[in-house]
């Protein structure tokens, strides 16, 4: 269908068809070759010419080609789907389904990407589903990626020991390290502390782990303090200064406390007995207790009923001469037997003047103990107890000496002087 110019009259040199002498190129159109012309649909249509067929967007298949010569099936190729699955289909086939086509002629074996591991928020990995990892809502480690080879990091919390320390690792660091994983996301600051021990002595010990495993006594909870606890203490028999027994604390012990652990029942404490004061007064106590209290035992089983104690002064000068004689004792003699309140002669108080009154006086004989008795008026002079405060004075003591003692100042008009 080209034209060239003939350098021959009558076109002689012409291999295709003259167009006459004194014809020229520029104005002759020569007849184009035709062929069999293929559209993307797979039809053909024939005969059409390379210009007419690239006009109407078919592929010419050749000069002198006729449908019935030609195969206008379109190429098929890879087509590649989001699942990472793949088919071998045409492009518009491919595009049509949603694939990605991978080209003409293209074949699925490995050619299409898989879906890659997913890692998620909680350190697990799953495969993805769509090749990009569109559907993965952690982070996608990419396409051809495989659960079984990725590494997904993993979340930390708070790790509590058993000392009360924290440290912040994953769950399988706090697990390997002996821990207790207190969930993702956790900080430290709540862990238990462990709490206060009571041992059996009564003392307390902060413990060393939580939950106590470390206590030998009575552990008093997680959290707790020795400062606030109040441990129960132990009790014992305690043999009070009457002799009797009593089993309470050591600390509420008025007694001999025996130790922690033991009984009354089990317990055999000092017998008492009568004890004589410097007052004249008597009280039931064991040996110890009346020694520690500054008197005179006198003998274990022997009652104050049963024992009179000396007397301060002199009791037994009936007739306050200074001495216990015959008329004291011819007095007392008189009023022997049951006397009303207070009587003379009745010298242990017991109501009546009998044998305890008498063996006393007797043995008093003799003259009487005597000191310092003072008086208002600023005299001092040597007296018995008895003489001394029938004349109203004030007893210094027995064998106390007026030049060693300081009277009271005399009274003038009502009033000491100095006042």
């Amino acid at each position: 269908g080209s034209c060239v110019p003939s350098t021959v009259v009558g076109g002689g040199d012409c291999a295709g068809v003259y167009q006459g002498d004194g014809t020229s190129c520029d104005t002759t159109k020569c007849p184009q070759p035709t062929g069999a012309c293929c559209f993307t649909d797979g039809s053909c249509d024939s005969p059409l010419s390379q210009d007419d067929c690239d006009a109407a967007g078919g592929l010419y298949q050749g000069d002198g080609t006729g449908c019935d010569t030609v195969d206008c099936a379109l190429p098929n190729g890879a087509c590649c789907f989001a699942d990472g699955s793949c088919t071998e289909v045409t492009a518009d086939e491919c595009r049509d389904a949603g694939g990605a086509y991978q080209g003409d002629d293209t074949a699925c074996g490995g050619i299409c990407p898989q879906p890659g591991a997913c890692c998620l928020p909680d350190g697990s990995c799953v495969q993805a589903a769509e090749v990009g990892g569109a559907d993965c809502v952690g982070a996608y480690q990419g396409d051809d990626t495989s659960c079984d080879t990725a590494v997904c990091p993993q979340p930390s919390g708070a790790c509590c020991f058993i000392d009360g320390s924290c440290a912040t690792l994953t769950a399988e660091d706090c697990t390997g390290a002996g821990g207790m994983y207190q969930g993702d996301d956790t900080t430290c600051g709540s862990c238990p502390q462990p709490g206060a021990c009571c041992l059996p002595d009564g003392s307390c010990v902060q413990g060393a782990e939580v939950g106590g495993a470390d206590c030998d006594g009575s552990y008093q909870g997680d959290d707790t303090d020795c400062g606030t606890i109040e441990c129960p203490q132990p009790t014992g028999a305690c043999c009070l200064d009457d002799g009797t027994c009593e089993d309470t604390t050591q600390d509420d012990c008025a007694g001999l406390y025996r130790g922690d652990g033991s009984t009354c029942d089990m317990t055999e404490c000092p017998e008492p007995g009568a004890c004589c004061f410097d007052d004249g007064s008597c009280a039931d106590l064991t040996e110890t207790a009346c020694e520690e209290q500054g008197g005179v035992f006198q003998g274990t089983d022997v009652a104050c009923g049963n024992v009179f104690c000396a007397q301060p002064g002199c009791p037994a000068d009936l007739n306050l001469d200074g001495d216990v004689g015959f008329f004291d004792l011819v007095f007392m003699l008189g009023s022997w037997g049951e006397c009303d309140g207070a009587c003379l002669g009745d010298i242990d108080g017991d109501g009546m003047i009998g044998f305890f009154d008498l063996t006393y006086l007797l043995a008093e004989w003799g003259a009487c103990t005597t000191g310092a008795c003072c008086f208002d008026d600023g005299r001092c002079e040597d007296a018995t107890l008895e003489q001394c405060e029938a004349a109203g004075g004030i007893y210094q003591g027995d064998e106390t000496d007026c030049d060693d003692v300081e009277c009271p100042e005399p009274v003038a008009g009502g009033v000491k002087s100095g006042s």
